[in-house]
């Protein structure tokens, strides 16, 4: 057999022996975040209506600025601003909450 073929069985037999022992195999990811401090094009895409501010926050790895937060008829509503990575002085990205999901998320790439 050619050495890839052996390196593949082998690697094979080895899971499926800790797997029959019950072991538990883990794979782990990189953290969701890539820039810490700043928002880029590829985090922001990550962000979907629905999901949780503290997602949002992991996502990001930032709490972004609080522009206002309100109450109506038991609803909270909310807004959040965070630093972009790229042009950060021409650029916006903002999120808007609605008791504590997403609303609605806005960015401008400057």
């Amino acid at each position: 057999m050619p050495k890839n073929h052996l390196t593949r069985a082998a690697v094979l037999l080895g899971t499926g022996a800790a797997l029959a022992l019950g072991s538990t195999v883990v794979a782990t990811t990189p953290a969701s975040a890539d820039t810490p401090g700043c928002v880029t094009k590829n985090e922001f895409r990550k962000v979907h209506k629905g999901m949780s501010r503290e997602r949002v926050q992991r996502i990001f790895d930032n709490k972004g600025h609080q522009t206002y937060t309100y109450w109506i008829s038991g609803d909270h509503y909310s807004g959040r601003d965070y630093r972009a990575c790229r042009h950060p002085q021409w650029s916006l990205v903002s999120i808007d909450y609605l008791n504590g999901k997403v609303d609605s998320k806005f960015a401008y790439w400057g």
